[in-house]
């Protein structure tokens, strides 16, 4: 190959690079929320690729009773809780006859979160209401959807999901829940279930006795931050961290002055005022299926 082929071959290669790296960038997409839209946008010319409207794609939309004019809510005159728990007659029936009074409207609202860069997962709410706007009844729907604004996962699941976070890879899912009948039990704490969206698994479920602080993705972890307060040991914060990669669980509880002195959390631990405790060393560890 002669002088002048080998100088024509560079630069048909260098274009090459420089047009595949132009496609590379004109497919990052920005996502951005505009009141109750979330608009998907190239990160590179800031044209509008899609839009998905979190009101119109409410799934709670089609329930059997009568919207009301706001297109927000449902008229619940007349319904009881027996439309909502097939096994009505476990409950006390003095509370059910007292909540069945009460009952008044069921809102349903869509809350985003989006800590993934491609990934945005919507919680969708559909919450019974008496005559003093406390909930009588509550379920959740999760809609997970791509940086193209399409919904690529649906999960209905049968209770009230109080709070969840997407792992940046869109692999897995960890969600806070609470159950649909917690007003009628008055049942404490709540559950921690973690999904695998690769295989439509549940590859972790646990009640904790506590109350949901925060969910939260950092690095290639998800973690679960919970509190509880009692006379003799006082106040105390919990912490959950599902490492993604290893699908490992680690877990501990602090005193709140120690979790007060908290300054940082790494990617290998939570680092103190006076000293750093690594997950692998110092937290409870459970391997996860």
């Amino acid at each position: 190959m002669n002088k002048r082929k080998i100088v024509f071959f560079l630069i048909l290669t260098q274009l090459a690079c420089i047009i595949f790296s132009q496609n590379q960038v004109d497919e990052k997409i920005k996502i951005v929320y505009k009141g109750r839209k979330i608009e998907f946008q190239d990160s590179n010319t800031g044209e509008i690729k899609r839009i998905f409207d979190i009101e119109e794609n409410n799934p709670f939309r089609n329930e059997p009773f009568q919207m009301n004019k706001n297109g927000q809510s449902y008229d619940m005159t007349g319904v009881t809780l027996a439309d909502f728990l097939p096994n009505i007659s476990q409950y006390d029936k003095n509370i059910i006859a007292r909540l069945n009074r009460s009952i008044n409207y069921a809102s349903i609202s869509g809350t985003p979160y989006r800590k993934a860069n491609n990934y945005v997962s919507i919680t969708y709410d559909f919450v019974v209401w008496n005559n003093n706007d406390s909930s009588v009844f509550t379920k959740s729907k999760i809609v997970i959807l791509n940086n193209k604004g399409e919904i690529i996962h649906t999960i209905d699941p049968n209770y009230s999901v109080a709070r969840q976070a997407i792992t940046d890879d869109g692999k897995f899912l960890c969600v806070a829940y609470t159950n649909t009948d917690r007003a009628l039990t008055e049942e404490k704490g709540f559950g921690v279930k973690i999904y695998s969206l690769i295989n439509n698994t549940i590859c972790c479920d646990k009640w904790i006795d506590r109350s949901i602080v925060g969910i939260f993705v950092k690095y290639d972890m998800c973690l679960i931050e919970s509190d509880k307060s009692d006379k003799i040991n006082g106040k105390s914060t919990n912490y959950l961290i599902f490492n993604s990669i290893d699908k490992l669980l680690y877990s501990k509880t602090f005193k709140w002055e120690t979790r007060c002195k908290l300054r940082e959390i790494t990617s290998e631990g939570f680092v103190f005022n006076d000293r750093i405790e690594y997950f692998e060393s110092d937290f409870n560890l459970e391997k996860l299926k």
